[in-house]
């Protein structure tokens, strides 16, 4: 997806790409999605048991349908999405970043890369 987007490669062309990215480096390059992904999957679930489990138990003594119940299961859900709002971009900015640092790889070097030794005097 990160070749569509970013490189505008279609059909074919962008699936090369991706094979060339990843190629020899599979495992590393499923490590480092992997992890956080399920890094900031965990904080999502930390926020939501922070929230939830208070929540159900006020919600569990009262009545469906009254003010407060409403509001506290507002709350709740507001804040629940507000966590998902602001994690979601931290997982997609982990796959573009690992997606440009794979790219900058294929880049043949050019001679300002290339370390020349200093001038014999």
């Amino acid at each position: 997806m990160n070749a569509v987007v970013l490189d505008n490669a279609r059909g074919t062309k962008a699936l090369s790409l991706s094979k060339q990215l990843v190629k020899g480096r599979w495992w590393g390059v499923l490590i480092r999605l992997l992890i956080p992904a399920i890094a900031f999957g965990i904080i999502i679930l930390l926020a939501q048991a922070v929230v939830g489990l208070p929540a159900e138990l006020l919600l569990k003594n009262m009545e469906a349908g009254t003010l407060p119940y409403l509001f506290i299961a507002l709350v709740g859900g507001l804040f629940t999405a507000g966590v998902s709002v602001f994690v979601a971009p931290l997982t997609t900015a982990a796959q573009v970043i690992l997606y440009a640092e794979l790219n900058k790889s294929l880049l043949p070097a050019t001679s300002s890369d290339v370390s020349t030794p200093p001038p014999a005097i």
